[in-house]
């Protein structure tokens, strides 16, 4: 039962994620405690099937592939944007990396170890459904807003997360490749500040 909570759940979060302008909202406190109580189901089902949060015999090996991956994707965003490197000095720039790393890693920790292991353990091992919903499902949350654009990208991202989360585990590696990722995409490619837009203070969604 607690399995298809977690699915049910996760897919209700995607209606005030899309909708929300801003985390300091209504829709980002019932945000996060859609989340809170998602985290906490997935605990609760830890006995039923269990989690690759941390694999200590491949811990390093994830870090490394993640690592060469991750390299390679910001190669070519500073390529395709050699004209807006001076951004990365700015004090903006550090701002959102400090930001992202704990909002890179929550979101890894929802992609991967709540949704993507439970239509794992639903789909009793089916390696292909549950790559290709877990991608989808990780396309989704891009659909809102300026990242919209990036949907076809972000699919593969998410389908390439969770394929390097079943075989070595680990979030730790994703949830910092996402928050790098995120942070040199917005910085580049984006002339709004997005850091000030998902914290501003708005008594309306």
């Amino acid at each position: 039962m607690i399995p298809y909570l977690i699915i049910i759940g996760c897919l209700i979060l995607l209606i005030p994620y899309l909708k929300t302008k801003t985390y300091l909202s209504v829709s980002g406190i019932v945000i996060l405690l859609i989340g809170i109580l998602l985290v906490y189901l997935r605990i609760s089902a830890l006995k039923i099937y269990p989690s690759r949060f941390f694999v200590r015999e491949t811990f390093w090996l994830t870090g490394l592939v993640v690592g060469v991956f991750t390299v390679v994707i910001i190669s070519a965003f500073i390529i395709l944007k050699k004209d807006k490197i001076s951004r990365l000095k700015s004090p903006y720039f550090w701002q959102l990396l400090g930001v992202y790393f704990f909002w890179g890693f929550l979101q890894q920790v929802l992609f991967q170890c709540v949704f993507f292991e439970t239509i794992y353990f639903i789909s009793e091992g089916n390696i292909i459904v549950s790559l290709l919903l877990s991608a989808v499902y990780y396309g989704s949350f891009h659909l809102g807003l300026y990242a919209k654009r990036f949907f076809p990208q972000t699919l593969l991202l998410g389908f390439i997360f969770s394929g390097i989360y079943l075989i070595w585990g680990n979030i730790f590696w994703l949830g910092l490749s996402h928050a790098l990722l995120g942070t040199f995409l917005y910085v580049l490619f984006f002339d709004h500040n997005e850091l000030a837009r998902q914290l501003s203070i708005k008594t309306n969604d």
